[in-house]
């Protein structure tokens, strides 16, 4: 699965070397865990899931609001 990781973010012109390396460094599974625990307090619940103001709006046909 990183090869087909690796492919997508090449041809999408990123660094897929090192953001594969700094996925496997000892300090992202922390910050995930920060993320999601945010995440859980402000009620999200699955994505995309974005704000406006205090209003949530989740899933793709909820972009156009």
């Amino acid at each position: 699965m990183p090869e087909a990781v690796a492919e997508e973010l090449t041809v999408l012109g990123l660094p897929a070397d090192a953001i594969l390396t700094q996925t496997q460094s000892g300090t992202s599974k922390p910050r995930l865990r920060e993320q999601t625990h945010a995440a859980q307090i402000r009620g999200i619940f699955g994505g995309p899931t974005f704000f406006v103001g205090d209003a949530m709006f989740w899933g793709n046909d909820r972009l156009d609001d």
